[in-house]
């Protein structure tokens, strides 16, 4: 649980490998809020790359799956937009 925050930190540069996309998820699902703010913070101007990328597209899907505030993920300077049944990136 300690490593929680540090991992959500290095969310872009553990995107790259499998391992580090897991453990990535695993992170936002015991994280806090405001670990999750901050990796979601990190991906900004990098969603297309990581939607598109091997193993970087399952950080995505997590992120939406455990923010329960679906406000942060919409609106000016977000990282991915929901609207409706699909998803617009930014």
């Amino acid at each position: 649980m300690e490593l929680v925050p540090f991992v959500c930190d290095a969310t872009l540069a553990m995107l790259s490998s499998e391992d580090g996309a897991l453990a990535v998820c695993r992170a936002l699902a015991m994280g806090t809020a405001k670990n999750r703010k901050s990796a979601a913070k990190e991906l900004r101007g990098h969603v297309l790359e990581v939607a598109t990328h091997e193993t970087g597209h399952m950080v995505l899907v997590q992120l939406m799956n455990v923010t329960d505030d679906t406000v942060r993920l919409r609106g000016p300077g977000a990282c991915v937009c929901v609207t409706g049944s699909h998803a617009d990136l930014h």
